[in-house]
């Protein structure tokens, strides 16, 4: 059963039909609507009122999907959702929801890392340690949700890098980031919106 509140993330893109062919070919089940469904979120890719694709939250919980999406690559759900900031302990500290709990860097952004609150799924403040793909979002659109940490579950990593390569989708080598190994999604633009796959959900 979905939980009460499900997230409602919308990706707003300049071609709405390109990023879901991309997103389509990697494996992913979108409705006619270009609607993701997850347990615990639904992306919706919408046509931008800006040149350049980004994420953002829609106002209130989005309504549970009439039936769940399978996705054939293997993710499962949402997991997090990365907030991009040049300052992580004023952003924390502005938003004042506990707990705050220190993580490892996320190398595929080149990002320091916070887990902000318990709730799923979870809130990452990430702010820039390189010149990397964080530093690139954060040029172009300012702070605000710029990653979208997907999990394949315990094991999964490897069917799915597997499998993206069977389907000739390009990512990343995987390395150990804040929520244990994972690879970032290639082949979109250099400030995103970031895809990253994670091994495993990290425990509540």
């Amino acid at each position: 059963m979905p939980p009460r509140d499900i997230l409602a993330i919308v990706w707003s893109a300049r071609d709405p039909d390109a990023v879901a062919t991309r997103l389509r070919g990697l494996g992913f089940a979108l409705g006619a609507d270009r609607r993701m469904a997850f347990p615990s979120a639904v992306v919706r890719i919408q046509a931008g009122t800006v040149g350049d694709d980004r994420l953002g939250l829609a106002e209130g919980p989005a309504a549970p999907p009439a039936r769940a999406l399978r996705h054939a690559n293997g993710i499962a759900d949402v997991v997090a959702v990365g907030w991009a900031t040049v300052d992580r302990e004023r952003f924390v500290a502005d938003s004042r929801t506990p707990p705050v709990e220190a993580l490892p860097n996320d190398p595929h952004l080149g990002a320091f890392v916070v887990r902000q609150g318990t709730g799923r799924p979870y809130a990452l403040v990430v702010e820039p340690d390189t010149e990397g793909r964080l530093a690139a979002s954060l040029v172009r659109f300012g702070e605000g949700p710029a990653a979208l940490y997907l999990s394949c579950g315990a094991g999964g990593l490897a069917a799915f890098v597997g499998d993206a390569g069977r389907r000739g989708s390009a990512v990343s080598s995987v390395r150990e980031g804040p929520l244990g190994p994972a690879v970032v999604l290639l082949g979109g633009p250099a400030w995103g919106p970031h895809i990253l796959v994670v091994e495993a959900d990290p425990p509540p």
